[in-house]
């Protein structure tokens, strides 16, 4: 006869002779614990991705400064500023979607954790501000500004430029950019507009 599981019995009686509501409630607060630290883990990398895009900019930024001839170069941060606004929006989803399980789904199970609705129930930020809030001035608003500072260039380019497949790569670009930040910026619009009626976690 196999023994080695007996010293588990004792452990499966005490299990068996719990209440199924406090057997309930401590897997729910597991589950709670779990997907708590799993926000934070997400929020963790948010904050990796905004400064790292804001230190990548500004070096790009920094590098078409250094010399007149290298203006265009800023027409590489649209297309970078959607590549990390898309995943700064991706984990952004990801907590909004948590807070609202930990919401509907584990704070009917655990009635002593109000968290997620007390936060609902709180006033929101000062309306008509949303144009202010860092999301919108870190991606869509750089995106921006590189767009608006290359337009002299590209302007100069098409007057001057003695072929056409330079001045029309740019302006191609240019307008591959003008669609990325517009991306971006409709993105970070959703995803404000989805915190404000929410307001969780």
């Amino acid at each position: 006869m196999d023994n080695s599981y007996l010293p588990l019995k004792p452990i499966v009686a005490f299990m068996e002779q719990l209440p199924r509501a406090d057997l309930g409630n401590s897997q729910a607060l597991a589950e709670f614990n779990a997907l708590r630290q799993e926000i934070e883990s997400r929020a963790s990398r948010q904050y990796g991705l905004f400064a790292l895009h804001i230190t990548a900019s500004g070096g790009v930024f920094g590098f078409a400064l250094s010399a007149t001839d290298r203006t265009a170069f800023v027409l590489i941060l649209p297309i970078t500023t959607y590549l990390f606004c898309a995943r700064y929006v991706m984990e952004d989803n990801a907590i909004r979607t948590i807070g609202l399980y930990l919401r509907d789904d584990i704070g009917d199970r655990l009635p002593g954790l109000r968290w997620e609705q007390w936060r609902q129930s709180q006033p929101g930020h000062l309306p008509g501000m949303d144009w202010a809030h860092p999301s919108l001035v870190a991606f869509p608003g750089i995106a921006l500004a590189a767009l608006i500072w290359t337009i002299p260039t590209i302007l100069s380019t098409l007057r001057t430029a003695q072929q056409a497949l330079p001045a029309t790569g740019l302006l191609l670009m240019w307008m591959i950019g003008v669609t990325a930040m517009a991306t971006s910026f409709l993105l970070v619009r959703r995803s404000i507009r989805a915190w404000r009626e929410l307001r969780i976690s």
